[in-house]
């Protein structure tokens, strides 16, 4: 197929472009719907999660509201609509849109998120000082009621 003519915004490319190889995907359908996140080592209140996939490619969001059990280790939430892609060691980046009265015991900058490989599982990070990160610790949650927030895109299997 050659695109003669694109014009965007006051430019015009005008030249000929050939477009070659083959397009995985187009034209799939998007799927849309909801999903119930489980954090461990937490007593919910709120659940609610929404997720749009189009191809292998997911995007969920979910609210968390509750309290800790203050048992357990690594904070994570469990039940993704779809199993993360299952290679070896590829974390994938998941985002935390806020949180409110978390807690912990020991110093660090901020928390972050991952899918992690080959799971329907999202695990909490803490950023230390030290420029090392782990999970976050039920254990150092507080008894206050918590709100999360987490989402991002990945790519399922």
């Amino acid at each position: 197929m050659a695109l003669t003519k694109v014009r965007a915004g006051g430019l015009t490319l005008s030249d000929n472009f050939a477009f070659t190889g083959t397009v995985t995907g187009a034209g799939e359908a998007a799927e849309e719907g909801t999903w119930t996140p489980v954090m461990s080592s937490f007593n919910h209140t709120t659940q609610i999660g929404r997720y749009i996939k189009i191809g292998k490619m997911v995007t969920v969001h979910a609210q968390i509201v509750g309290t800790s059990t203050r048992s357990g280790a690594s904070i994570s939430v469990s039940g993704l609509p779809f199993t993360v892609n299952d290679t070896s060691n590829f974390y994938q980046s998941a985002s935390v849109g806020g949180h409110s009265n978390f807690g912990y015991t020991t110093s660090f900058d901020d928390v972050t998120a991952r899918f992690d490989p080959n799971s329907t599982n999202i695990t909490f990070l803490r950023n230390r000082q030290n420029n090392s990160h782990d999970g976050v610790q039920a254990s150092q949650q507080g008894t206050s009621t918590q709100t999360f927030h987490v989402g991002g895109t990945y790519i399922a299997n």
